[in-house]
Protein backbone atom coordinates (compact mmCIF):
# COMPACT_ATOMS: atom_id res chain seq x y z
CA UNK A 1 0.00 0.00 0.00
CA UNK A 2 1.01 3.32 -0.96
CA UNK A 3 1.49 5.43 2.51
CA UNK A 4 -0.32 8.52 3.58
CA UNK A 5 1.38 11.55 4.18
CA UNK A 6 0.00 12.39 7.86
CA UNK A 7 1.87 10.60 10.90
CA UNK A 8 0.68 10.00 14.45
CA UNK A 9 3.12 9.86 17.10
CA UNK A 10 2.91 9.60 21.40
CA UNK A 11 3.55 12.84 23.09
CA UNK A 12 6.78 12.59 25.15
CA UNK A 13 6.90 14.20 28.56
CA UNK A 14 9.71 15.10 30.58
CA UNK A 15 12.39 15.77 27.95
CA UNK A 16 14.43 18.47 29.60
CA UNK A 17 17.89 17.49 30.82
CA UNK A 18 18.85 16.64 34.22
CA UNK A 19 20.00 18.63 37.24
CA UNK A 20 23.27 18.34 37.94
CA UNK A 21 24.52 17.48 41.34
CA UNK A 22 26.25 20.97 42.00
CA UNK A 23 23.21 22.63 40.19
CA UNK A 24 20.89 21.06 43.49
CA UNK A 25 22.90 22.34 46.38
CA UNK A 26 24.42 25.32 44.88
CA UNK A 27 21.99 27.68 46.30
CA UNK A 28 22.20 25.73 50.01
CA UNK A 29 25.80 26.44 50.24
CA UNK A 30 27.22 30.07 49.22
CA UNK A 31 30.49 29.66 49.94
CA UNK A 32 30.39 26.87 46.94
CA UNK A 33 33.30 26.71 44.85
CA UNK A 34 32.95 28.37 41.23
CA UNK A 35 31.94 25.74 39.18
CA UNK A 36 34.67 24.40 36.25
CA UNK A 37 32.79 25.41 32.86
CA UNK A 38 33.27 22.52 30.22
CA UNK A 39 32.37 24.44 26.87
CA UNK A 40 31.01 22.59 23.81
CA UNK A 41 31.99 23.99 20.22
CA UNK A 42 29.90 22.26 17.67
CA UNK A 43 27.24 22.23 15.21
CA UNK A 44 23.66 22.96 16.60
CA UNK A 45 22.17 25.22 14.36
CA UNK A 46 20.84 23.31 11.87
CA UNK A 47 17.20 23.42 11.38
CA UNK A 48 16.70 20.20 9.16
CA UNK A 49 19.93 18.29 9.95
CA UNK A 50 18.78 15.06 12.76
CA UNK A 51 22.18 13.42 13.30
CA UNK A 52 23.63 17.12 13.89
CA UNK A 53 21.33 18.42 16.60
CA UNK A 54 21.66 14.61 18.51
CA UNK A 55 25.30 14.62 18.28
CA UNK A 56 25.54 17.79 20.17
CA UNK A 57 22.40 16.79 22.70
CA UNK A 58 24.37 13.41 23.31
CA UNK A 59 27.69 15.02 23.87
CA UNK A 60 26.07 17.53 26.41
CA UNK A 61 24.31 14.90 27.94
CA UNK A 62 26.60 12.18 28.47
CA UNK A 63 29.29 15.26 30.40
CA UNK A 64 26.51 16.20 32.49
CA UNK A 65 25.32 12.64 33.68
CA UNK A 66 28.78 12.04 34.28
CA UNK A 67 29.27 15.22 36.33
CA UNK A 68 26.35 14.50 38.06
CA UNK A 69 27.23 10.58 38.41
CA UNK A 70 30.40 11.58 39.93
CA UNK A 71 29.60 14.63 41.52
CA UNK A 72 31.95 16.57 39.88
CA UNK A 73 31.74 20.60 40.54
CA UNK A 74 31.87 21.26 37.03
CA UNK A 75 28.36 22.56 34.81
CA UNK A 76 28.40 22.17 30.53
CA UNK A 77 27.43 25.16 28.06
CA UNK A 78 26.93 24.73 24.39
CA UNK A 79 27.87 28.17 22.32
CA UNK A 80 24.65 28.60 20.49
CA UNK A 81 26.23 30.47 16.84
CA UNK A 82 24.74 30.88 13.95
CA UNK A 83 26.98 30.00 10.78
CA UNK A 84 25.84 33.37 8.71
CA UNK A 85 27.75 36.60 10.18
CA UNK A 86 25.08 38.80 10.05
CA UNK A 87 21.30 39.10 9.80
CA UNK A 88 19.82 40.72 6.86
CA UNK A 89 19.61 44.09 6.69
CA UNK A 90 16.33 46.12 6.95
CA UNK A 91 17.10 47.98 3.51
CA UNK A 92 16.76 45.14 1.47
CA UNK A 93 12.87 44.81 2.15
CA UNK A 94 12.84 48.62 1.03
CA UNK A 95 14.34 48.00 -2.12
CA UNK A 96 11.64 45.15 -3.43
CA UNK A 97 8.50 47.19 -1.75
CA UNK A 98 10.64 49.77 -4.50
CA UNK A 99 11.09 47.69 -7.38
CA UNK A 100 7.59 46.15 -6.97
CA UNK A 101 6.05 49.43 -6.95
CA UNK A 102 7.52 51.03 -9.79
CA UNK A 103 8.64 48.17 -12.25
CA UNK A 104 6.18 45.15 -11.29
CA UNK A 105 6.25 41.43 -10.70
CA UNK A 106 7.53 40.17 -13.41
CA UNK A 107 10.47 42.48 -13.77
CA UNK A 108 11.27 42.11 -9.53
CA UNK A 109 11.34 38.03 -10.55
CA UNK A 110 13.76 38.91 -13.83
CA UNK A 111 16.16 40.90 -11.09
CA UNK A 112 16.41 38.40 -8.66
CA UNK A 113 16.78 35.65 -11.56
CA UNK A 114 19.53 37.74 -12.75
CA UNK A 115 21.11 37.75 -9.22
CA UNK A 116 21.22 34.45 -8.88
CA UNK A 117 23.00 33.87 -12.46
CA UNK A 118 25.89 36.22 -11.84
CA UNK A 119 26.41 34.82 -7.95
CA UNK A 120 25.84 31.24 -8.78
CA UNK A 121 27.54 28.82 -10.81
CA UNK A 122 26.01 27.06 -13.30
CA UNK A 123 24.64 23.70 -11.49
CA UNK A 124 23.81 25.61 -8.38
CA UNK A 125 22.00 28.39 -11.17
CA UNK A 126 20.26 25.63 -12.52
CA UNK A 127 18.94 24.23 -8.68
CA UNK A 128 17.68 27.50 -7.43
CA UNK A 129 15.55 27.46 -10.88
CA UNK A 130 14.19 24.40 -10.21
CA UNK A 131 13.76 25.26 -6.39
CA UNK A 132 11.46 28.42 -7.00
CA UNK A 133 9.70 26.91 -9.71
CA UNK A 134 8.97 24.03 -7.45
CA UNK A 135 8.23 26.92 -4.33
CA UNK A 136 5.57 28.42 -6.48
CA UNK A 137 4.06 25.17 -7.57
CA UNK A 138 3.60 25.13 -3.85
CA UNK A 139 2.36 28.45 -2.97
CA UNK A 140 5.10 29.85 -1.29
CA UNK A 141 6.43 33.50 -2.43
CA UNK A 142 10.17 32.31 -1.22
CA UNK A 143 12.29 29.03 -1.38
CA UNK A 144 13.24 30.59 2.11
CA UNK A 145 9.10 30.61 3.44
CA UNK A 146 8.91 26.62 2.26
CA UNK A 147 11.97 26.18 4.45
CA UNK A 148 10.35 27.84 7.42
CA UNK A 149 7.25 26.22 6.74
CA UNK A 150 9.38 22.75 7.57
CA UNK A 151 11.63 23.69 10.24
CA UNK A 152 8.13 24.90 12.13
CA UNK A 153 7.27 21.01 12.10
CA UNK A 154 10.26 20.07 12.84
CA UNK A 155 10.50 21.91 16.06
CA UNK A 156 14.49 22.01 16.05
CA UNK A 157 13.91 25.14 18.28
CA UNK A 158 12.19 23.49 20.65
CA UNK A 159 13.94 19.98 20.78
CA UNK A 160 17.67 22.61 21.42
CA UNK A 161 15.61 24.84 23.94
CA UNK A 162 14.21 21.75 26.27
CA UNK A 163 17.37 19.67 26.25
CA UNK A 164 21.16 21.59 25.38
CA UNK A 165 22.57 24.19 27.51
CA UNK A 166 23.05 26.76 25.24
CA UNK A 167 24.70 30.45 25.82
CA UNK A 168 22.47 32.73 24.24
CA UNK A 169 23.73 33.98 21.08
CA UNK A 170 24.50 37.94 21.54
CA UNK A 171 26.12 38.46 18.12
CA UNK A 172 27.10 36.68 14.83
CA UNK A 173 30.15 36.93 13.75
CA UNK A 174 32.05 34.42 15.01
CA UNK A 175 35.16 36.99 15.57
CA UNK A 176 33.33 38.63 18.21
CA UNK A 177 34.01 35.59 20.30
CA UNK A 178 37.89 36.05 20.76
CA UNK A 179 37.11 38.43 23.58
CA UNK A 180 34.51 36.25 25.21
CA UNK A 181 36.27 33.46 27.18
CA UNK A 182 33.57 31.58 28.59
CA UNK A 183 34.67 28.40 29.81
CA UNK A 184 37.62 26.81 31.36
CA UNK A 185 37.99 23.51 29.27
CA UNK A 186 36.72 24.12 25.45
CA UNK A 187 35.56 20.56 23.41
CA UNK A 188 35.10 21.07 19.51
CA UNK A 189 33.20 18.34 18.00
CA UNK A 190 31.92 16.27 16.91
CA UNK A 191 30.89 16.49 13.53
CA UNK A 192 32.07 17.82 10.57
CA UNK A 193 33.54 20.73 12.55
CA UNK A 194 36.56 20.87 10.54
CA UNK A 195 35.64 20.07 7.02
CA UNK A 196 36.68 23.29 5.84
CA UNK A 197 40.05 22.85 3.88
CA UNK A 198 39.41 23.13 0.22
CA UNK A 199 40.75 25.11 -2.20
CA UNK A 200 37.45 27.56 -2.39
CA UNK A 201 37.07 27.32 1.41
CA UNK A 202 40.61 28.63 2.51
CA UNK A 203 40.18 31.67 -0.37
CA UNK A 204 36.37 32.34 1.40
CA UNK A 205 37.06 34.55 4.04
CA UNK A 206 33.69 33.60 5.48
CA UNK A 207 34.25 30.63 5.80
CA UNK A 208 37.85 30.54 7.15
CA UNK A 209 36.33 32.87 9.85
CA UNK A 210 33.84 29.64 10.86
CA UNK A 211 36.96 27.20 10.39
CA UNK A 212 39.20 29.00 12.70
CA UNK A 213 36.21 29.59 15.13
CA UNK A 214 35.74 25.77 15.13
CA UNK A 215 39.54 24.87 15.91
CA UNK A 216 39.51 27.28 18.99
CA UNK A 217 41.14 29.94 17.27
CA UNK A 218 39.48 32.30 19.54
CA UNK A 219 41.11 31.13 23.04
CA UNK A 220 44.12 32.77 23.99
CA UNK A 221 45.65 30.35 25.97
CA UNK A 222 48.49 33.03 26.97
CA UNK A 223 45.35 35.35 29.01
CA UNK A 224 43.47 32.20 30.38
CA UNK A 225 45.00 29.05 31.34
CA UNK A 226 42.27 27.02 29.35
CA UNK A 227 42.16 23.56 28.00
CA UNK A 228 41.53 22.60 24.51
CA UNK A 229 40.26 19.31 23.67
CA UNK A 230 38.43 17.79 20.43
CA UNK A 231 36.34 14.97 20.88
CA UNK A 232 35.36 13.67 17.99
CA UNK A 233 35.86 15.94 15.44
CA UNK A 234 34.98 15.57 11.43
CA UNK A 235 37.29 16.85 9.10
CA UNK A 236 34.64 15.07 6.21
CA UNK A 237 37.71 14.34 3.90
CA UNK A 238 39.87 11.52 2.52
CA UNK A 239 42.93 13.93 2.74
CA UNK A 240 44.02 17.34 2.76
CA UNK A 241 45.14 19.06 -0.28
CA UNK A 242 48.29 20.23 -0.08
CA UNK A 243 48.68 23.50 -1.91
CA UNK A 244 46.41 26.35 -2.86
CA UNK A 245 49.15 27.50 -5.28
CA UNK A 246 52.89 27.98 -4.81
CA UNK A 247 53.04 30.08 -1.61
CA UNK A 248 50.41 29.37 0.57
CA UNK A 249 50.26 25.71 2.07
CA UNK A 250 46.42 24.33 3.38
CA UNK A 251 48.36 21.63 5.17
CA UNK A 252 50.90 24.59 7.63
CA UNK A 253 47.55 26.39 7.73
CA UNK A 254 46.12 23.71 9.21
CA UNK A 255 49.11 21.81 11.15
CA UNK A 256 49.28 25.90 12.96
CA UNK A 257 45.28 25.68 13.55
CA UNK A 258 45.94 22.03 15.72
CA UNK A 259 48.69 22.33 17.10
CA UNK A 260 47.30 24.72 20.08
CA UNK A 261 45.42 21.41 21.06
CA UNK A 262 46.04 19.76 24.36
CA UNK A 263 44.34 16.71 22.82
CA UNK A 264 42.68 15.84 19.29
CA UNK A 265 40.20 12.88 18.68
CA UNK A 266 38.85 12.30 15.84
CA UNK A 267 35.56 10.23 14.52
CA UNK A 268 37.18 8.35 11.75
CA UNK A 269 40.26 6.06 11.48
CA UNK A 270 41.09 8.52 8.02
CA UNK A 271 41.14 11.34 10.10
CA UNK A 272 44.05 10.17 11.80
CA UNK A 273 45.81 9.42 9.21
CA UNK A 274 45.25 13.62 8.28
CA UNK A 275 46.55 14.37 11.66
CA UNK A 276 50.03 11.93 10.83
CA UNK A 277 50.40 13.95 7.77
CA UNK A 278 50.36 16.86 9.69
CA UNK A 279 53.02 15.70 12.27
CA UNK A 280 50.10 15.40 14.66
CA UNK A 281 49.02 12.59 16.77
CA UNK A 282 45.52 12.12 17.40
CA UNK A 283 43.04 9.17 18.79
CA UNK A 284 39.97 7.51 16.50
CA UNK A 285 36.86 7.72 18.75
CA UNK A 286 33.11 6.72 18.85
CA UNK A 287 30.74 9.33 17.65
CA UNK A 288 28.97 10.62 20.68
CA UNK A 289 25.64 9.81 20.26
CA UNK A 290 26.95 6.30 20.79
CA UNK A 291 27.76 7.08 24.42
CA UNK A 292 24.44 7.10 25.29
CA UNK A 293 22.22 3.66 25.41
CA UNK A 294 19.20 2.91 23.39
CA UNK A 295 17.51 3.33 26.82
CA UNK A 296 18.73 7.17 27.20
CA UNK A 297 16.85 8.13 23.90
CA UNK A 298 13.76 5.81 24.47
CA UNK A 299 13.32 8.04 27.36
CA UNK A 300 12.99 11.24 25.37
CA UNK A 301 11.62 9.30 21.74
CA UNK A 302 8.19 9.63 20.40
CA UNK A 303 6.62 6.10 19.44
CA UNK A 304 5.58 5.55 16.48
CA UNK A 305 1.66 4.86 16.06
CA UNK A 306 1.52 3.51 12.75
CA UNK A 307 3.01 0.16 11.37
CA UNK A 308 5.73 0.76 9.40
CA UNK A 309 8.01 -1.43 7.05
CA UNK A 310 10.91 0.95 5.74
CA UNK A 311 11.93 4.29 6.97
CA UNK A 312 14.38 5.71 4.34
CA UNK A 313 16.27 8.49 5.46
CA UNK A 314 18.49 10.66 3.02
CA UNK A 315 20.94 13.69 3.27
CA UNK A 316 21.25 15.63 0.06
CA UNK A 317 24.50 13.66 -0.92
CA UNK A 318 24.69 12.24 -3.76
CA UNK A 319 24.38 7.98 -4.18
CA UNK A 320 25.05 5.37 -6.71
CA UNK A 321 21.55 4.50 -6.59
CA UNK A 322 18.75 6.58 -8.16
CA UNK A 323 16.51 8.23 -5.23
CA UNK A 324 13.09 8.01 -7.57
CA UNK A 325 13.98 4.54 -8.86
CA UNK A 326 14.79 3.43 -5.05
CA UNK A 327 10.94 5.37 -4.37
CA UNK A 328 9.46 3.07 -6.67
CA UNK A 329 10.34 0.01 -5.41
CA UNK A 330 10.15 1.21 -1.59
CA UNK A 331 6.29 2.09 -2.58
CA UNK A 332 5.20 -1.23 -2.34
CA UNK A 333 5.29 -0.99 1.35
CA UNK A 334 4.48 0.93 4.03
CA UNK A 335 6.84 3.69 4.54
CA UNK A 336 8.06 6.98 5.96
CA UNK A 337 10.26 9.26 3.44
CA UNK A 338 12.14 11.59 5.51
CA UNK A 339 14.63 14.00 3.61
CA UNK A 340 17.02 16.05 5.79
CA UNK A 341 17.27 18.76 3.28
CA UNK A 342 14.78 19.24 0.47
CA UNK A 343 16.19 18.02 -2.64
CA UNK A 344 13.24 18.61 -5.29
CA UNK A 345 15.02 16.10 -8.16
CA UNK A 346 13.15 13.66 -5.80
CA UNK A 347 9.36 13.95 -6.64
CA UNK A 348 8.91 11.83 -3.16
CA UNK A 349 9.67 15.08 -1.23
CA UNK A 350 6.49 16.69 -2.28
CA UNK A 351 4.05 13.88 -2.61
CA UNK A 352 5.02 11.90 0.84
CA UNK A 353 7.66 13.30 2.90
CA UNK A 354 6.70 14.20 6.23
CA UNK A 355 8.73 16.17 8.92
CA UNK A 356 9.41 14.77 12.31
CA UNK A 357 10.61 16.71 15.37
CA UNK A 358 13.88 14.97 16.62
CA UNK A 359 11.74 12.96 18.85
CA UNK A 360 9.70 11.13 16.13
CA UNK A 361 12.56 10.96 14.06
CA UNK A 362 14.13 8.47 16.56
CA UNK A 363 10.74 7.04 17.22
CA UNK A 364 10.56 6.13 13.46
CA UNK A 365 13.88 4.87 13.70
CA UNK A 366 13.20 2.51 16.25
CA UNK A 367 9.80 1.26 15.76
CA UNK A 368 10.22 0.44 12.01
CA UNK A 369 11.22 -2.77 10.52
CA UNK A 370 14.28 -1.60 8.90
CA UNK A 371 16.06 1.30 7.86
CA UNK A 372 17.34 2.66 4.70
CA UNK A 373 19.67 5.66 4.73
CA UNK A 374 22.30 7.06 3.14
CA UNK A 375 23.38 9.28 5.95
CA UNK A 376 26.06 8.66 8.88
CA UNK A 377 23.94 9.01 11.68
CA UNK A 378 20.79 7.40 10.01
CA UNK A 379 23.34 4.21 10.41
CA UNK A 380 24.36 4.88 13.98
CA UNK A 381 21.18 5.12 14.82
CA UNK A 382 19.87 2.36 13.25
CA UNK A 383 22.79 0.45 15.22
CA UNK A 384 21.91 1.85 18.53
CA UNK A 385 17.71 0.62 18.27
CA UNK A 386 18.72 -2.50 16.65
CA UNK A 387 17.07 -1.82 13.39
CA UNK A 388 18.25 -3.74 10.46
CA UNK A 389 19.30 -1.06 8.07
CA UNK A 390 21.38 -0.37 4.72
CA UNK A 391 23.54 2.03 3.59
CA UNK A 392 23.50 3.97 0.31
CA UNK A 393 26.84 4.49 -1.02
CA UNK A 394 28.04 7.75 -1.43
CA UNK A 395 29.53 8.99 -4.76
CA UNK A 396 31.53 10.99 -2.89
CA UNK A 397 35.14 9.29 -1.51
CA UNK A 398 35.37 12.50 0.97
CA UNK A 399 31.95 11.92 2.52
CA UNK A 400 31.92 8.20 2.32
CA UNK A 401 34.95 8.10 5.06
CA UNK A 402 32.55 9.31 7.52
CA UNK A 403 30.90 5.64 7.01
CA UNK A 404 33.94 3.09 6.69
CA UNK A 405 35.18 3.36 10.38
CA UNK A 406 31.45 2.89 11.36
CA UNK A 407 30.91 -0.33 9.23
CA UNK A 408 34.72 -1.49 10.06
CA UNK A 409 33.68 -1.20 13.68
CA UNK A 410 30.36 -2.98 13.76
CA UNK A 411 31.48 -5.52 11.40
CA UNK A 412 28.63 -4.47 9.21
CA UNK A 413 30.52 -3.84 6.12
CA UNK A 414 27.62 -6.14 4.65
CA UNK A 415 24.75 -3.18 4.96
CA UNK A 416 26.04 -1.29 1.99
CA UNK A 417 23.87 -1.09 -1.18
CA UNK A 418 25.25 0.90 -4.19
CA UNK A 419 23.55 -0.52 -7.49
CA UNK A 420 19.61 -0.45 -7.50
CA UNK A 421 19.44 -4.30 -8.76
CA UNK A 422 19.69 -5.24 -4.66
CA UNK A 423 17.47 -3.30 -3.31
CA UNK A 424 14.01 -5.64 -3.44
CA UNK A 425 16.34 -8.68 -2.80
CA UNK A 426 17.15 -7.00 0.89
CA UNK A 427 13.95 -5.33 1.25
CA UNK A 428 12.39 -8.80 0.55
CA UNK A 429 14.98 -11.10 2.82
CA UNK A 430 14.88 -8.38 6.12
CA UNK A 431 11.05 -7.87 6.09
CA UNK A 432 10.91 -11.35 5.76
CA UNK A 433 13.16 -12.17 8.51
CA UNK A 434 15.60 -13.95 6.11
CA UNK A 435 18.46 -11.67 6.57
CA UNK A 436 19.30 -10.64 10.19
CA UNK A 437 21.89 -9.15 12.35
CA UNK A 438 24.17 -10.95 15.36
CA UNK A 439 23.45 -7.95 17.41
CA UNK A 440 24.95 -9.72 20.11
CA UNK A 441 28.30 -9.29 18.43
CA UNK A 442 27.28 -5.68 17.07
CA UNK A 443 27.14 -4.66 20.34
CA UNK A 444 30.66 -6.21 21.98
CA UNK A 445 32.52 -4.67 19.07
CA UNK A 446 30.55 -0.92 19.35
CA UNK A 447 30.93 -1.12 22.85
CA UNK A 448 34.75 -2.05 22.85
CA UNK A 449 35.11 1.18 20.61
CA UNK A 450 32.44 3.51 22.83
CA UNK A 451 35.30 2.73 26.01
CA UNK A 452 37.51 4.46 24.00
CA UNK A 453 35.63 7.78 23.84
CA UNK A 454 34.89 7.75 27.52
CA UNK A 455 38.32 6.96 28.60
CA UNK A 456 39.83 9.73 26.53
CA UNK A 457 37.40 12.12 28.18
CA UNK A 458 38.20 10.94 31.73
CA UNK A 459 41.87 11.45 30.82
CA UNK A 460 42.01 14.71 29.21
CA UNK A 461 38.62 16.73 30.25
CA UNK A 462 37.29 15.34 34.10
CA UNK A 463 40.86 14.83 34.94
CA UNK A 464 41.28 18.27 34.94
CA UNK A 465 38.65 19.54 36.96
CA UNK A 466 39.48 19.49 40.52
Amino acid sequence: MHQKSHFAFASTQGKGLPQTSYQKTKTKDSKMKKPVTIGVVTFNWDGHNYGQVLQAYALQRYLRDEIARNGINAEVRQLNVSPFFASKSSWRKYIKIFILKIFGEKAFKAIKRLKARLLLGKESFMQWERDSRLTEMMGYEYFSQYIQDIESKRKFLEFREANINLIPLKIRDYEGYKDDMWADIYIAGSDQVWNCWSVDNILNNAVKKRSEYYMLNFVDKSKLHARKVSYAASFGLKEISDNIDKSKSIKEYARKALSDFDAISVREEQGVRILESLGLQGVCVADPTMLLKKADYERILSPLQVQNDIFVYMLGAETFIDKNALMEIIKQYQFLYTNAHPDFSCKYDLQTQFFPTPQEWLGAVRDSQMMITNSFHGCVFAIIMHTPFYYLRLKSDDAHTRLETLLKVSGLENRVLTDISQVQEVISATLQKRDSIDWQSVDSKINAFVEKGKVFLQKEVFAFIS
